[in-house]
């Protein structure tokens, strides 16, 4: 499927790279996981904040249909080793509960901050494609209590997800499940509208299937 929407998100939020959101949250765990390396841990740097959407009555029923679908990640990545489709699956699980709070851009992400800390070294120690490896770490922080709340860069890394799901993971399901947990959890208007294009989307497959079916 074409990615424009992609295109539209990346033009939208031109302050943060991928490079630059993902390398930040590496270079801080190289110097935690590895002191040999030799780097100083430093925080990844930050951008202006996005436009937050006023969600009107029609928007918040439109995004009460946007699942979060963790058993995706079983049914179709098959490109990475096992170790990653469930780290996948671990994150969108944390996601989706992360996503049912009413305020989750404002409300601290309720899991055990240890617990958190070793999935994020997991991660980054695993071996397989960065393209998701690298957004999954990045995510593991983000849900971390404690933590610096970023709702942008939660976002960001979920669309880095969504990227590699329908360019290289060949995992439309897992796209869209980390598209809606980026539009429900930050609430900025360039997640939303990725998420609300995916949605029709997959509305106008299921429809001409029904049609030609």
């Amino acid at each position: 499927m074409g990615l424009g929407f992609l295109d539209f998100a990346h033009g939208k939020l031109g302050g943060l790279s991928r490079k630059r959101i993902t390398l930040g949250a590496v270079h801080w765990d190289n110097a935690t996981i590895w002191p040999q390396a030799g780097r100083t841990p430093r925080a990844p740097p930050r951008s202006s904040p996005a436009r937050v959407v006023s969600q009107p009555s029609s928007q918040l029923l439109e995004a009460a249909a946007w699942t979060i679908a963790p058993d995706a990640a079983f049914s179709e990545i098959r490109t990475i080793p096992g170790e990653g489709v469930l780290h996948a699956w671990r994150v969108l699980r944390l996601l989706a509960i992360h996503a049912a709070d009413p305020w989750p851009s404002r409300t601290p992400p309720p899991f055990d901050r240890r617990g958190m800390q070793a999935l994020e070294t997991a991660i980054l120690r695993a071996d397989y494609d960065e393209a998701l490896r690298f957004p999954l770490a990045v995510l593991a922080r983000c849900l971390t209590p404690g933590a610096e709340p970023d709702s942008e860069r939660l976002g960001w890394a979920c669309l880095c997800a969504v990227e590699w799901a329908f360019t290289r993971g060949r995992a439309p399901g897992v796209g869209r499940s980390f598209a809606y947990a980026a539009a429900r959890i930050t609430g900025l208007a360039p997640y939303v509208e990725v998420a609300r294009r995916l949605a029709a989307a997959e509305r106008s497959r299921g429809d001409e299937a029904e049609a030609t079916g």
